[in-house]
């Protein structure tokens, strides 16, 4: 009770109402959450996306490397070239295609529901 009577003998004294103050109370609470809570969306973000970022950083230095060994082995431009251009158009083709090992295995998805559909998988 001793607290209560804290909290409202000043607030006559500086013009400020009771109930704008509770409201001010109510509001800062909230302000409160509202961060917390965008900190902890933020850090589920952060942490969702970072085993991709380290994955790519790693592939980065991967062909640096890759570039800087090739070249210690092979002073000749064209096949320099050759060594470092065709890994990174793989990657590159990789990355575009989402289905790279079944288009470059000769896997077809239409050609497999198609023959679900008409009942001509083989069983073993």
């Amino acid at each position: 009770m001793d607290i209560l009577t804290m909290l409202i003998l000043p607030i006559p004294e500086h013009g400020i109402s009771f109930r704008f103050f509770l409201s001010s109370i109510s509001f800062v609470n909230v302000l409160q959450f509202s961060v917390n809570r965008s900190f902890t969306s933020l850090f589920k973000f952060i942490s969702s996306y970072f085993i991709l970022f380290v994955a790519i950083i790693n592939g980065i230095v991967f062909m640096i490397s890759l570039s800087a060994s090739s070249l210690l082995a092979y002073r000749d431009a064209i096949d320099f070239c050759m060594l470092i251009l065709y890994p990174t158009n793989l990657l590159c083709l990789f990355i575009t295609s989402s289905s790279f090992l079944v288009d470059s295995l000769g896997f077809s998805t239409y050609k497999i529901m198609s023959e679900f559909q008409f009942g001509k998988v083989k069983k073993f």
